[in-house]
């Protein structure tokens, strides 16, 4: 099992994410990870490395070349990723709301909510070509209007899915305009009703309703 990988006094928050051949998970201590192939083949369980020392970590996810983590106090910062993944100095998000509640993330894409079931986003111009992020041009989140009082919000690399307190889910795309990819949506699901989670992946969306997927 997953959860196995990290030791249970890490408190590590699944499900984890990878970045490059490992495993990693947001933890007590900050960002550990650990790769599943060395625990194959060992017959003693490999300790999960550190990669940022954070305390108090909820949630850590990779945005284009950053590592961006959230803290129990709400406190969202990321870091870019040097060429041998290592993280670099760490530092808040442009627009990010004082206090964070929730992130989830994609390969370009960056949402967090607040307080009031708001939620903030920033988006790349494309999947391949990832955000140039730079000193004049840094991530910055947006408060996005059509997502209010959405409870929960999955991305995944072609658009994502947000679930509202009511069971319903609203889902959008993206499309490719003069080399920048614009959002199409978001856009009621028929059919979905009662849903309870969602999860996005690089292909596909899966929502959690009365017990069945």
């Amino acid at each position: 099992p997953l959860a196995q990988l990290f030791a249970p006094s890490d408190d590590a928050q699944l499900p984890p994410f990878s970045l490059d051949d490992s495993l990693c998970a947001a933890t007590r201590r900050g960002v550990a990870c650990v790769r599943p192939s060395n625990i194959a083949t060992s017959n003693e369980a490999a300790a999960p490395g550190l990669l940022l020392e954070a305390p108090d970590l909820v949630a850590a996810r990779i945005v284009s070349d950053q590592l961006c983590t959230l803290d129990r106090a709400g406190a969202l910062r990321c870091a870019r990723l040097g060429n041998d993944g290592r993280p670099g100095a760490v530092s808040p998000v442009a627009g990010a709301p004082p206090r964070v509640e929730a992130m989830d993330a994609s390969r370009s894409d960056l949402c967090v909510r607040a307080q009031g079931a708001r939620w903030w986003c920033a988006s790349g111009p494309s999947t391949d070509a990832p955000w140039a992020i730079t000193a004049e041009r840094p991530l910055t989140l947006k408060e996005d209007p059509l997502l209010r009082g959405a409870a929960e919000v999955a991305l995944s690399d072609a658009g994502g899915c947000a679930r509202w307190p009511d069971g319903g889910v609203r889902c959008w795309g993206r499309e490719l305009r003069g080399g920048d990819y614009l959002r199409r949506g978001p856009t009621e699901i028929r059919g979905l009703r009662d849903v309870r989670q969602i999860a996005a992946g690089s292909g596909r969306t899966c929502a959690l309703a009365r017990g069945s997927i």
